[in-house]
Order: structure tokens, then sequence, then C-alpha cells
């Protein structure tokens, strides 16, 4: 377990997106839920909100719990193949048969992002 946590931490106890797969991905949500963990920003999709290379916050939530947790304009992270996680705004919440999913966007994208995302592959709040 501590190689796991190396493997995708720095040295200031900071994620490195790039550097998750899914099983990292499901670790991380089980091992810190309820928890805040720090992780650093690539991309340009969500400026001026977030800014490239900045180290944002993340509260990790319970996958059953999401459903109260989050509704429209909060920003989440998610796992998304093959870029690993990425932080974008809900703009809509959908019902799919029994479950809710989610529909994402970049702040500085025009048009929605073209998958819907299920709360298995949501890893928390993104606290701004």
């Amino acid at each position: 377990m501590l190689n796991k946590l190396r493997k995708i931490f720095s040295q200031e106890r900071v994620l490195i997106a790039e550097k998750i797969d899914y099983e990292d991905f499901c670790f991380l949500r089980q091992i810190y839920q309820g928890k805040k963990i720090k992780m650093i920003t690539s991309g340009k999709s969500m400026w001026p909100t977030i800014k490239e290379d900045q180290t944002i916050e993340v509260e990790v939530v319970n996958p059953i719990k999401i459903k109260t947790k989050i509704k429209k304009n909060v920003v989440i992270a998610f796992y998304y193949r093959p870029q690993g996680i990425v932080a974008h705004r809900v703009v809509e919440a959908k019902r799919k048969g029994n479950n809710f999913c989610y529909q994402t966007k970049g702040d500085n994208i025009d048009s929605k992002d073209l998958i819907l995302i299920s709360p298995e592959d949501i890893l928390g709040i993104i606290r701004i």
C-alpha cells in the first residue's frame, strides 16, 4: 500500500493526477473517503476558475452519498479514461434508470463533455 501511495503523490503529499490509473483511483476513493486531498491541475479547460498547475483541494465523497452532495454548478473531480482525473463543472444531473449521472463541462470549453459521469467515477468535490 505504501508503494502505491508513493507512486501517485509527490513528496509534498500532493496528488499527481496524470499518474492515476483506474485501480489507483478506486484505492484513493476508498482510503480517503470523507477526507481532503490536494491535487495539482494540468490543462486549461477550467480557466479562469482553475488555472494550470494550481493546487486544488478535493473533498473525497462516498459514492452512496453523491446524489445528495452533487448539484448543478458544483465542480467535481472524476476519472475519465484515458486522461485520468478530470475536474469539470456539473451542468446537469440526469436520471439514468434507477441512478443519477452527471453532465459536465469545462468552464473554458464551448461544448458539454461527450460522456455522462456515473457516481462510481466521481472522486469528489472541488472547493474553490
